[in-house]
């Protein structure tokens, strides 16, 4: 069931993340730092931020006020759980494409079903998915250690240390 509403909001999904973009690619034009950072360059900027307005709260991996967050969870008040966005472009990329994600820090390790699709505005493919910020979700977080994402054959890894502060509204707002 919950599958279903992922594939079935995929349009608005797309709506929604491209005016989300859209409107952090203004702020990050505005506040002056340069969208041409190289990779090495924008690796040394990215940081863990947390944030909550109104009744949304989110917690991403990527470099604050800009456009640019490889992974982030995401919830709402609605008690429907977390929506975790993974920037990653599969073996064979298509719309609406099932992908298992799996999390993993220390001993903890957290799967995640998700579905892609392609932002028409920067044509990045993203992995979407829900699940329940339970213990074990927020235990891996807030680990310290490093995040590992597999996905498909091969993995990615992110430092977790900031993640513990920077989840404090996400863990507040949507843990179950």
């Amino acid at each position: 069931m919950e599958d279903a509403r992922i594939r079935s909001g995929t349009l608005s999904r797309r709506a929604s993340a491209m005016r989300l973009f859209t409107s952090m690619g203004m702020l990050f034009l505005a506040s002056g730092v340069s969208p041409w950072l190289s990779p090495a360059r924008a690796q040394e900027n990215l940081i863990w931020h947390g944030r909550a307005e109104g009744g949304r709260a989110s917690l991403s991996y990527g470099i604050p006020n800009s456009d640019y967050a490889p992974l982030s969870f995401s919830c709402t008040n609605d008690g429907k759980g977390v929506t975790f966005t993974y920037a990653h472009e599969p073996n064979q990329p298509r719309e609406g494409i099932k992908v298992e994600v799996l999390l993993q820090a220390a001993e903890i390790a957290v799967p995640i079903t998700t579905f892609g699709f392609r932002l028409e505005l920067d044509e990045e493919f993203l992995l979407q998915g829900r699940t329940h910020l339970d213990n074990r979700l927020v235990d891996l977080l807030t680990s310290g250690e490093t995040l590992m994402v597999f996905v498909e054959d091969g993995s990615e890894e992110y430092p977790l240390d900031g993640a513990r502060a920077a989840a404090m509204h996400l863990i507040k707002r949507c843990k179950r």
